[in-house]
């Protein structure tokens, strides 16, 4: 599976002064050259997150990207699940077998994926998912300067996607000169193999009137498909309902060679009159051994089938570009235009449909691919259908 997202945006920013009555006459030195003295600085975001939290109305939680690599060297995602807030966040091989397991979506204290509002620069960005969310790996990785996080009531004034927080990706847009990133890694299994090269770029231009970043950031996860390379995963070892919980015994089991006790590759008959029947290739009925612990749709050993095979984590292959460019058209209006792709492919594998239960077949005793000796056999028993799992 794939896809892609792009992104073209612009816009144009005038800064303003603003005069307070009878301040001018306190002041016994020009107006210019005081303000000059008394402000260093002035930083307007448009998500109203500030960089000192510590100054916020609202608790604000500021954390700078070298940071967050020293807490997880990796992706910006796998960084951010270290803090609390977000330990209910999806991220590449977190949610398996499904297309949201491509991506790494945000959720501030487990409220969900669509009460977290993700901007970047203060803005929102368009939508990577058909349910609205934004992957942050599309985002710039080497091109950020910091991550605001807001988690109060506040928040709330976004609108109903902010519920639970909001996410403020900074930009450092006035980098300059260029730098790069390159790593790559194995499991000690010998699987899971990842590569990674980030590449980030910065000038100015028009006698430093305007000024250009760039980014591109490509990804190769090899992911871990089947855990073959795993001692466990190999003796199909899974928990599994106690048949019979008395005497002080729990309720469920940690065992292996757990198989399921409902199918077969060929079709099994787990109940009524033909219980332990099962279809062997060419529609020939045979015994069905049931093993055991047998509870529900499970079982250890017997002739079931083990039917996890998935992905624990997912292969994956991104590549993200992003430019974002400024030009100062007068000394109090400047305008940037903002573009970014990303290309995302991946596969997965999903678990087989296990027909059992309110799902398995009713197969009736004149179908056409039952043998004469089991139609005999139905017949004797005296039953004119079944389910078949």
């Amino acid at each position: 599976m794939g896809s892609r997202n792009i992104w073209v945006r612009g816009a144009s920013s005038v800064a303003l002064v603003l005069a307070v009555p009878g301040l001018a006459a306190a002041q016994s030195k020009p107006a210019a050259a005081d303000a000059a003295s008394a402000v260093s600085e002035v930083v307007v975001t448009g998500s109203r997150i500030i960089q000192n939290g510590n100054n916020a109305p609202t608790p604000v939680t500021v954390v700078g990207t070298q940071d967050l690599k020293n807490t997880a060297p990796g992706s910006m995602a796998d960084a951010l699940a270290q803090i609390p807030q977000f330990r209910s966040s999806s991220r590449p091989g977190s949610f398996l077998n499904s297309q949201t397991s491509t991506g790494a979506f945000l959720n501030l204290r487990g409220l969900g994926q669509s009460r977290t509002l993700v901007l970047l620069d203060g803005r929102r960005t368009p939508p990577t998912v058909p349910q609205g969310r934004t992957d942050i790996n599309t985002y710039p990785q080497l091109l950020m300067k910091r991550v605001d996080i807001v988690t109060g009531g506040a928040s709330a004034a976004y609108g109903s996607d902010a519920v639970s927080g909001v996410v403020n990706f900074i930009l450092d847009s006035s980098f300059t000169g260029l730098k790069g990133e390159l790593s790559g890694g194995i499991s000690g299994y010998n699987d899971g193999g990842q590569k990674s090269l980030s590449l980030a770029w910065g000038s100015k231009f028009a006698s430093d009137r305007g000024h250009v970043v760039a980014s591109v950031d490509y990804t190769d996860n090899d992911g871990i498909v089947t855990g073959e390379n795993r001692a466990w995963n190999r003796q199909h070892v899974d928990i599994i309902p106690n048949a019979t919980p008395t005497d002080g015994r729990p309720q469920n089991l940690w065992r292996a060679n757990v198989t399921g006790a409902q199918f077969s590759e060929g079709g099994l008959i787990y109940a009524g009159a033909l219980r332990g029947t099962q279809f062997l290739p060419g529609g020939v009925a045979a015994p069905f051994n049931f093993g055991t612990e047998v509870s529900g749709g499970t079982m250890i050993g017997g002739d079931g089938v083990w039917s996890a095979r998935q992905s624990f984590t997912t292969p994956i292959k991104t590549l993200t570009t992003f430019v974002h460019a400024t030009y100062d058209l007068t000394s109090d209006l400047t305008v940037f235009v903002e573009a970014g792709s990303s290309s995302t492919k991946s596969h997965f594998f999903a678990t087989t449909p296990n027909f059992s239960g309110t799902t398995a077949f009713t197969i009736f005793n004149d179908n056409a691919y039952l043998t004469p000796a089991f139609k005999a056999q139905m017949a004797a028993a005296k039953v004119t259908s079944f389910t078949m799992g």
